[in-house]
């Protein structure tokens, strides 16, 4: 009898305890619902990024089919970096709604995602906008941004970000040529006004150990050649893209250089005339853009060049 009405007992506190937490839950409101911040979200749908932000440039990304390259239409559609967009389209795409920091408007400045923020804004082939987000400051822990979707008054905490640049700098490749490393170089010939003769140099392969030779089969310096000219070259970037055409064809290069590169082919990089404004502008192969490097960037492979020129 005694377990009896115990066990009565038990049944009312439990009955209590849980009507206290149903009252509890009503109080706090309906449960959140955690997921994506932008649902259904395919990257490879993704053709065109646009990203501006209140006194900075805004930028333009573009590529017209998920296997093409992207690009910038305002450099003449020069290929993007597509590290970069893919970074960002990465972070869109795994973004949630866990971490909610605020949900009203009068909160925005606080995180930055008002008007001072930096919107980003995805479109899909057709132009329609998939979604657009306001990224704000900097967490004060150094640890992720603050953002928004564009449509939407919530705010949330976004980790391991840093903020979305809008400079096309940021998205510009400007990687002239892409050696590998030294052992897949297996020649060049540079010619051209800032040379006295023209410089050719290649692999013997006759050699076990494969030196650096003239076409006389003159054994060159490693150090020359390697340090001197191909990481010289490897170091050199151009600045921007300032033509949508090449250089002319009419022989009178600044610098001509061709290199022969194992598993990818002959690279050709015709250096023009110095610009007014100092740099020195470059075309590439057969590709439709002409693009600037600093003339300081440039002197050290003339140098090493005309070292070579003299064996």
């Amino acid at each position: 009898m005694k377990l009896a009405r115990r066990n009565v007992v038990l049944l009312l506190a439990l009955a209590g305890l849980i009507a206290a937490d149903i009252g509890l839950r009503k109080d706090l409101g309906p449960e959140r619902a955690i997921g994506s911040l932008v649902d259904g979200l395919d990257v490879r749908t993704v053709m065109r990024l646009e990203l501006s932000k209140p006194g900075a440039e805004s930028l333009e990304v573009q590529r017209a089919n998920v296997d093409a390259p992207w690009s910038l239409p305002a450099a003449y559609g020069y290929p993007a970096f597509a590290q970069q967009v893919d970074s960002i389209l990465s972070q869109v795409a795994s973004l949630s709604t866990l971490d909610l920091v605020g949900e009203d408007t009068a909160q925005h400045d606080r995180f930055g995602v008002g008007d001072s923020g930096t919107l980003l804004v995805l479109m899909d082939e057709r132009g329609q906008t998939i979604a657009g987000l306001v990224q704000g400051a900097v967490a004060p822990d150094g640890a992720a941004t603050y953002v928004r979707r564009a449509d939407q008054n919530q705010v949330y905490r976004m980790p391991s970000t840093r903020p979305w640049p809008t400079a096309m700098a940021a998205f510009l490749d400007t990687t002239l040529v892409r050696i590998p490393s030294s052992a897949s170089v297996q020649g060049f010939r540079a010619s051209g006004q800032a040379l006295p003769v023209e410089v050719v140099v290649r692999r013997n392969r006759t050699s076990s150990v494969r030196p650096w030779v003239t076409p006389a089969e003159t054994i060159l310096s490693t150090d020359k050649v390697e340090r001197g000219v191909l990481v010289r070259l490897n170091q050199l970037f151009h600045t921007g893209v300032i033509a949508a055409e090449p250089l002319p064809e009419d022989g009178a290069d600044l610098l001509r250089f061709e290199i022969d590169l194992e598993g990818i082919g002959t690279e050709v990089l015709r250096f023009g005339e110095p610009r007014a404004d100092g740099r020195i502008p470059v075309s590439k192969g057969s590709a439709p853009w002409t693009v600037a490097v600093d003339a300081a960037a440039f002197e050290p492979l003339v140098n090493g060049l005309l070292d070579l020129a003299g064996n």
